[in-house]
């Protein structure tokens, strides 16, 4: 069960799935390294990726989070250092860093679906 919020945001229009599963099932879907709360990062993370045609500059990616009041200057209360956990997803290849060409007003960094996501 889903349901979608929409986010305005620097004149720009967001929609975001939100997960409506009660908790007892979605235990069931977590990797033993990942909490409830990470999960849900990633999967909003990645939401955001799929919404921007699979491209997300990551100055959006914070512009839009830091609306939904987590931002990677301040210690979130369910995980943590958030920039961090980015990189994590990183490491283990759900989200890929790459940068963007031709360099634009310096280096821009974009993030993609990284292969541990499609998988």
């Amino acid at each position: 069960d889903y349901s979608v919020c929409e986010v305005d945001y620097n004149k720009n229009k967001y929609f975001l799935l939100r997960n409506n599963i009660g908790l007892p099932e979605l235990q069931k879907l977590t990797r033993p390294n990942h909490s409830l709360s990470q999960l849900a990062f990633l999967t909003i993370i990645l939401s955001m990726i799929h919404m921007a045609n699979n491209a997300l500059d990551e100055n959006d990616l914070w512009d839009t989070l830091k609306i939904l009041g987590i931002d990677k200057a301040e210690s979130h209360i369910d995980f943590g250092d958030s920039e961090k956990l980015v990189n994590e997803f990183v490491k283990q290849m759900y989200i890929e860093k790459t940068e963007k060409f031709p360099p634009q007003k310096g280096q821009i960094i974009q993030l993609k679906v990284g292969h541990e996501s499609v998988s």
